[in-house]
């Protein structure tokens, strides 16, 4: 549906940008995105599933993602990417946020997957427009994020 979307926008319209995402976190964010599911199993104590051979993840707070759309709003129509910094391992994001919660669970190997990220070639994609001037550390959107969901929990 996306590229159908796509298609209809460019075939219709003369000013068109189409921006290119990654995976996003945030506040009152209930998509059951893969940050929100670790923290979800970690407060619970379950086990994590992941593939055997670990997977890189690009991933961005949506207050970034939306300073970023915003700010494109003036920007000469054509693609952009929003690409933040943060290429995290699927494992490194499980651990990190065990260790902010203070428990510890099972990491389960699944079959492997592909890392789509690691395939993909910057020079490639569409200028990214990521915001990096007022960017907040991963870590603390991160605990902001747990706090949050923490408190649904209790």
């Amino acid at each position: 549906t996306k590229s159908l979307g796509a298609k209809y926008l460019e075939d219709n319209y003369r000013k068109v940008s189409l921006l290119y995402l990654f995976d996003t976190f945030g506040t009152n964010d209930n998509r059951n995105r893969v940050i929100d599911t670790f923290i979800h199993k970690v407060l619970k104590k379950e086990p994590i599933k992941l593939p055997k051979k670990d997977v890189i993840i690009n991933v961005s707070h949506v207050s970034e993602v939306c300073e970023a759309i915003i700010d494109c709003i003036n920007l000469p129509s054509k693609n952009y990417c929003i690409m933040s910094k943060n290429n995290l391992s699927l494992k490194n994001i499980a651990k990190q946020i065990m260790e902010i919660i203070g428990n510890t669970v099972e990491i389960e190997d699944l079959p492997n997957n592909i890392d789509f990220l690691s395939k993909l070639k910057e020079d490639n994609l569409p200028k990214n427009i990521f915001p990096t001037s007022n960017a907040i550390s991963f870590n603390n959107h991160l605990k902001s994020r747990i706090d949050e969901i923490q408190s649904l929990h209790s």
